[in-house]
């Protein structure tokens, strides 16, 4: 986040995260069936030396291109236990855990998936499809990240959940079960973006560490996901996929729950913005003052919709 900070002005930060972190969304979503084929093949070893060779290159490429930044200096402020003192920083993670399980669980056997609802054009379509969504998916994000992150947010976990209910309600109706992996795929795209960046507007100091501690949950998550899908797999072999599928649309659910209009906290994760960086910005200089005035304004707004929450709750108490 530093280095995005320091190459593009922080009202581009979110379109710029969106772009860096497709890697991660066509890595999953295209290099996952790529390196299968290559392992399959041309050997498993062949399947690992790859992408070292690739790592390698980016490693040297990473050494000479990237600029040099300098990192933070850890105290008080910027730990992660201050991070995890900021309650809407712990809506965010909450939202990262539910999220993640709810895609990886079943993602990460996603041919057992295809073979259970017999999907016409088997894995390779899936895949395909899948791919499709992510990438016009990580285009749209890139677009409309930095004015309506809140809205994308709830609005890609109802599609991850819509796309869940057809592939249990239909079950390999051809079309329909294709169109929900296409939807699957779009929700999936922007996960990664959506958090680091919702993470970037809750701190003005350890922003680092803030996206670091979500991307540990992020990982955890992922842990947590295929063991739940391995757990169902290994006790219920015959129905465990089927399983594994309601627990991904009840984790969608319980995530557009937490996400929901009516919290306050809700409210808050998307709506905050941090203090405009001028220390290190090249861009910072011509930016300052329009910032300035644009969080003035955004500040009263947040207020009045502070003040109105904690009046509802006043009444809801009474």
């Amino acid at each position: 986040m530093q280095v995005i900070a320091r190459l593009v002005p922080e009202n581009m930060e979110g379109r710029a995260l969106t772009i860096i972190m497709a890697g991660t969304t066509l890595g999953s979503s295209v290099g996952l069936p790529v390196m299968t084929t290559v392992g399959l093949t041309f050997g498993w070893r062949t399947g690992f030396s790859v992408p070292a060779a690739f790592v390698a290159l980016l490693a040297v490429l990473s050494y000479f291109v990237l600029p040099t930044v300098d990192g933070e200096k850890l105290s008080r402020s910027n730990s992660p236990f201050a991070v995890l003192r900021i309650p809407s920083m712990l809506v965010i993670l909450l939202l990262t855990f539910l999220s993640v399980v709810a895609h990886y669980g079943i993602y990460t056997y996603i041919t057992l998936l295809v073979e259970l609802i017999d999907l016409t054009g088997g894995i390779g379509m899936a895949l395909l499809i899948f791919g499709i969504g992510s990438g016009l998916s990580v285009v749209v994000t890139a677009r409309f990240i930095n004015v309506y992150l809140r809205a994308l947010i709830v609005f890609m976990l109802a599609i991850g959940g819509t796309a869940m209910a057809l592939l249990l309600v239909f079950d390999g109706v051809v079309g329909l079960s294709h169109f929900a992996f296409f939807l699957w795929g779009v929700a999936f795209g922007p996960v990664v973006t959506m958090y680091q960046t919702a993470v970037t507007k809750q701190v003005s100091d350890g922003v680092t560490v803030a996206t670091s501690v979500q991307s540990s949950v992020f990982n955890f998550s992922m842990m947590i996901a295929t063991w739940i899908g391995g757990t169902l797999l290994t006790y219920f072999p015959d129905t465990g996929v089927t399983a594994i599928v309601y627990v991904t649309l009840a984790a969608f659910a319980a995530a557009l729950r937490a996400g929901d209009s009516t919290s306050c906290s809700a409210k808050k994760l998307m709506s905050i913005t941090r203090p405009n960086r001028t220390h290190g910005s090249v861009f910072a200089t011509s930016t300052a003052r329009a910032s300035e005035r644009r969080l003035t304004k955004h500040s009263e707004r947040i207020y009045s919709q502070q003040k109105g929450c904690l009046a509802r709750n006043r009444t809801l108490r009474s």
